[in-house]
């Protein structure tokens, strides 16, 4: 997931630079991991069960649902 969810490869850093970004995308890959999961096993979850209330509203500006409930399955939708 880390390779695949956040395109880590291209960055060329080295030392501290590299450790600072490998850091913060493992945290986004654990963030993606999770809710792929949770999509293939519980689709119609609600989605701040695993996302924060800022994430949501980042997604909610960016792809407006006209459901009151935000599954995880909308927002897997809406990240991709």
């Amino acid at each position: 997931m880390l390779k695949s969810g956040t395109q880590a490869e291209p960055y060329r850093l080295v030392g501290g630079e590299m450790k600072t970004l490998l850091g913060f995308l493992s945290v986004i890959a654990m963030d993606l991991l999770q809710l792929t999961y949770l999509h293939r096993t519980q689709p119609d979850a609600p989605a701040k069960s695993v996302l924060s209330e800022i994430q949501l509203q980042v997604l909610q500006a960016k792809v407006p649902c006209s459901s009151p409930l935000l599954t995880v399955e909308w927002a897997v939708k809406a990240i991709a």
